[in-house]
């Protein structure tokens, strides 16, 4: 993985940014699971002044028991929902870049997967497809549990890890809640590269 932008020191970008300059340099954002398996190990340790960073892992849900609409905003973002998932709850659309684009501050794709969403922040075990956590609440105690930080609003952005919350193992926090202008910390890969 490319250094692009350390969070230490303010040096961070915010995501609109970190979108360009990955887009420039013709890489791709590492996705949440890859920057899971880096954060899991000892790696984190060579590149501490990196975290938190932003993931390539787009998510977009709506608040709390709403149901899904033609689209989700967030500050200025924008994902239009498919017709076939309007009206579902408690559910996330989610996808890794590059498989998706970025034009006028609303992303688009045509390879967006529909996963389940908790309603409140917590521990849960991840995904396999993207390592969110979800499903059944879980608990600390538990190592490959991870602690999700969502918005109880409409969110709309790229999963950040590495999340200071304040308690606990920061390495296990997966932030999907997370403003547009914040500065975090960008990786890049080289978009032929699979996942790690």
């Amino acid at each position: 993985m490319e250094k692009i932008a350390q969070y230490d020191d303010d040096e961070g970008l915010a995501l609109e940014a970190a979108l360009a300059v990955i887009e420039k340099r013709g890489l791709r954002l590492p996705s949440n699971l890859e920057l899971d398996k880096r954060l899991a190990s000892d790696e984190w340790r060579k590149e501490k002044e990196m975290y938190p960073c932003w993931s390539g892992t787009l998510i977009a849900y709506k608040a709390r028991g709403k149901p899904l609409g033609a689209a989700i905003e967030f500050e200025g973002l924008k994902v239009k929902v498919p017709r076939k998932w309007q009206a579902k709850k408690n559910v996330a659309l989610v996808c890794d870049h590059p498989r998706f684009s970025f034009k006028d501050n609303e992303f688009s794709s045509k390879n967006f997967l529909l996963i389940p969403f908790p309603e409140k922040s917590g521990w849960f075990l991840p995904d396999a497809a993207f390592g969110i956590p979800n499903g059944e609440p879980d608990s600390s105690r538990n190592s490959k549990a991870r602690y999700l930080w969502r918005s109880s609003g409409d969110y709309v952005g790229l999963l950040v890890r590495g999340y200071v919350l304040f308690f606990g193992d920061d390495r296990r926090n997966v932030g999907a809640g997370g403003g547009p202008r914040l500065r975090f910390g960008v990786f890049g890969v080289e978009k032929s590269r699979g996942r790690d």
